[in-house]
């Protein structure tokens, strides 16, 4: 899955719908590439039942490329498979964000 977001003035709080994984779908890696979205703003990588279920909020105050999980995120999500299609998205926080999110989310289905 690869998608692209500008945020305008997205306030806090928002949600971000990044595309469909099919059901059988079991995320392997991710890459999150951003601008400088503005200072205090946060972004999590998730679906509707776990929004940080791939990425916790991190801070995206800064241009930064964000090259994958990290242990935390990987035993969080390592192994899990969606039961159904699911739409993948992020939630903004901390501030209003301004600039461009780029998102690759890597899976298997066996």
């Amino acid at each position: 899955l690869y998608d692209t977001y500008e945020c305008a003035s997205l306030a806090a709080g928002s949600t971000i719908s990044w595309g469909k994984l099919p059901k059988g779908a079991r995320p392997v890696d991710f890459k999150v590439w951003t601008d400088d979205l503005g200072t205090g703003v946060t972004l999590t990588l998730g679906d509707s039942g776990d929004p940080d279920r791939l990425m916790v909020a991190t801070d995206v105050a800064s241009a930064a490329a964000l090259t994958g999980p990290v242990i935390a995120d990987i035993d969080k999500f390592g192994g899990y498979e969606y039961t159904a299609e699911t739409v993948i998205t992020s939630l903004t926080a901390g501030g209003s964000a301004t600039g461009t999110i780029h998102v690759y989310l890597f899976y298997v289905i066996d």
